[in-house]
This record gives C-alpha cells, sequence and structure tokens, in this order.
C-alpha cells in the first residue's frame, strides 16, 4: 500500500542520513586533528632580545590556513624572521606549510643573506611542488647586537615603518615559485635584494598579508590611518588595538587568512 511505502521510503532516508552524520563527524574529527597539528608545527616562539620586542597575530580563514612566521635563532646574536603568505587556505595550503617550514628549519639557519634565502626557497619551490604553487614571503635576520634588520622581500605586501610617521617600504620581488632564478636574476625589477632598515628606539616595523586589507570600506588606507594614529602607542598597546580590529571588522567579512608582525625597536 501507499501507506508502507511512505514508511519505508522514510526508513531508507533516516538509515541514509544516520550514514552521512557519521561520515561528516568523521570528516570534522580529521579536520579538527589536522587543525591542532598544523598549529603546533606553526606554532611560533616569540624570541627574547635585547634589543626588539615582536608581537603578532596569525588568524586562518578556514581554521588552517597558508599565512605563517617562524623564527630561527642563528649564530653572533642574529635572529632569522620568516613571515609567508601562501596561496590558497584549508588542507593544501597547510601542507605546503609544513614543506616550506621544514626547509627553512633546514637551509635558513647558516644563511645571513635573506636575497640568498629566497633565491634558494624559489629554487625548491619550483623543483619541488606542483606547477602553480606560489607563495609570498620576507626574510629578515635582525642583527640584536648592533641593532640592524637585513630584509628581502618576495611578493610580500608593503612594509610599514612607524616612527614621526608612516612610511612605505616598497621594495617587492618577484613571488617565489613564479619562474626560475636565471630569469629572476636577470630582471632588476624582479629580482631579490638585500636592504636595511634601522630603527630608533620606539619605531616599528609593521608587516601584514592581504586579509587585513581584503575587508569592504576598510582597505589599506583604513589601514595606514589607523597606525598613523596609535603611532605614539607601544608595541604592545598597537598589538592589542590590531587584534580588537581584526575580531572585529575582520572577523565580520573574512576573505583570507590574515597575519601580522610588528617589531619594536626598545
Amino acid at each position: 500500500t501507499l501507506e508502507l511505502k511512505v514508511i519505508e521510503n522514510k526508513k531508507e532516508i533516516n538509515k541514509k542520513n544516520m550514514l552521512l552524520e557519521k561520515k561528516n563527524y568523521r570528516i570534522a574529527s580529521d579536520l579538527n586533528m589536522a587543525k591542532k597539528v598544523h598549529n603546533k608545527i606553526t606554532e611560533f616562539i616569540i624570541p627574547e632580545m635585547k634589543n626588539y620586542n615582536i608581537y603578532f597575530d596569525n588568524r586562518a580563514v578556514r581554521g588552517i590556513g597558508g599565512d605563517f612566521i617562524d623564527c630561527i635563532q642563528m649564530r653572533n646574536g642574529k635572529y632569522g624572521i620568516v613571515f609567508v603568505d601562501i596561496a590558497g587556505h584549508g588542507l593544501s595550503a597547510s601542507l605546503i606549510v609544513r614543506a616550506i617550514k621544514m626547509a627553512v628549519n633546514t637551509h635558513f639557519k647558516e644563511m645571513e643573506s635573506p636575497s640568498e634565502a629566497l633565491y634558494l626557497m624559489n629554487e625548491l619551490i619550483n623543483d619541488t611542488f606542483i606547477e602553480g604553487i606560489t607563495v609570498s614571503m620576507a626574510y629578515m635576520v635582525i642583527d640584536d647586537i648592533n641593532g640592524e634588520i637585513m630584509i628581502a622581500s618576495g611578493a610580500q605586501k608593503e612594509m610599514l615603518k612607524i616612527g614621526e610617521k608612516v612610511e612605505t617600504i616598497k621594495e617587492k620581488g618577484i613571488i617565489l615559485g613564479a619562474v626560475g632564478n636565471d630569469i629572476i636574476k636577470d630582471n632588476s625589477k624582479i629580482a631579490y635584494r638585500d636592504f636595511c632598515v634601522k630603527l630608533n628606539s620606539g619605531e616599528k616595523l609593521f608587516l601584514y598579508t592581504d586579509g587585513l586589507v581584503e575587508i569592504e570600506n576598510h582597505g589599506r588606507e583604513y589601514l595606514v590611518d589607523m597606525l598613523d594614529g596609535f603611532k605614539e602607542d607601544s608595541g604592545l598597546s598597537l598589538a592589542k588595538k590590531i587584534h580588537e580590529y581584526i575580531e572585529n571588522a575582520v572577523a565580520r567579512d573574512e576573505r583570507d587568512d590574515v597575519s601580522y608582525m610588528i617589531i619594536e625597536k626598545k
């Protein structure tokens, strides 16, 4: 009868729903474990420096993201700081993050030239990863003895120096993974090169990824104005205000992973 058919259909639907719920639960559990592993691997331990304070935040739009920051303690009072934005989100970006972090920890410790480190990483990305993987990266070597910061940029979003005013540092080599080193070295417009940034006491260097300015009605000009308004703040106070901004404006309009870092001269 029609009534029996309806009952049988309901039973079949309930059975499929139960199977779907179990499958979704397994997927959610796997993603949760992947997130925990990713967060542990990419954990950024702030180094204690004599001349600098470092503050940062990293917010992944899908829980697992392609932004990460790392620090390598080198010899002679130097520290290597890596600031990375990988194209993409989720598990695929997380796998690339792990590979890059492993390469950084393996090769960068002895490399005091940031540009040479970027050339090496570009070679590794082109030789190891599938075609189409691109990475924006800034690599800094901070000399905690003489106070100098040497930087090379591979398509890193602009860096901002916060002092009496907010100044833009426009140095920008090509994104990593796009072309080979032979092409990059032959073109001064896209080549990686070392440049030095010196900060006076209380001045700050601000780095950020795209997600911080990809908010409707809150673009780059809004960010610069905000930093200018807080330029007299300490690095810690500024970090708290940026964090509050991320929790409010960014959280309502998340389109990309969001990371920033403040390097403050004591």
